[in-house]
């Protein structure tokens, strides 16, 4: 069974001698578990950034490669040029205050052509955890619960039309614990962004 950053890392398409970009890495899973792939590409230029120190920190240890570059960032105040051919930011966006900053530091970092990855949740997302939580206890509200109002597949494509002048929507049928993945192709003049939504719902619209 292929994991969740198994799959995320599939769907970048990373070329030797590119530029990479993380915004919010977390931990640095997301290069821990691809690891070997990476070492396979000639020439690519990764750079790990979360806007907590102690999570690049981790980063750095976790991934114990010297082929990686790490800084602290904010995804809404991005401190690089148009230089990355891809730039991902893997749920993160949703914790942004404004997420329209986001998205307009993100398209201003990459090159023509370039690529971006988001991720998001959906309305539906762990529901059923979300049930049970509340069965235990009322006043437990689980904040995926409300992150997707932010930036989620209910309102995502509005949100991203702001910005970007053309959105096309694919579904991908990729089954996993109760969700399934929903790829949104967004051709902007020549910047072309990926979308990837987790979401029950999904269902509904097959």
């Amino acid at each position: 069974k292929q994991g969740w950053f198994s799959w995320i890392y599939e769907q970048c398409g990373l070329e030797p001698g590119i530029k990479v970009l993380e915004t919010g890495c977390g931990d640095g899973r997301l290069w821990v578990d691809n690891i070997k792939n990476v070492e396979k590409l000639k020439n690519i230029k990764i750079t790990v950034t979360d806007i907590s120190e102690g999570m690049v920190n981790d980063a750095r240890r976790n991934i114990g490669n010297g082929m990686f570059d790490y800084g602290v960032a904010d995804c809404m105040n991005l401190p690089f040029d148009n230089s990355f051919d891809c730039v991902i930011a893997n749920h993160v966006i949703f914790y942004c205050e404004e997420p329209g900053k986001a998205f307009k530091e993100i398209k201003r970092v990459l090159k023509p052509g370039g690529k971006a990855v988001f991720s998001t949740y959906g309305s539906h997302h762990m529901q059923e955890i979300a049930q049970l939580v509340n069965q235990f206890d009322k006043r437990i509200v689980l904040s995926a619960d409300v992150l997707y109002e932010k930036f989620g597949l209910d309102n995502g494509e509005r949100l991203l039309k702001k910005y970007f002048n053309k959105v096309c929507m694919m579904i991908i049928c990729l089954l996993t614990w109760q969700s399934l993945l929903l790829n949104i192709f967004c051709h902007v003049m020549a910047i072309r962004i990926i979308i990837f939504w987790t979401d029950i719902q999904i269902l509904k619209r097959l």
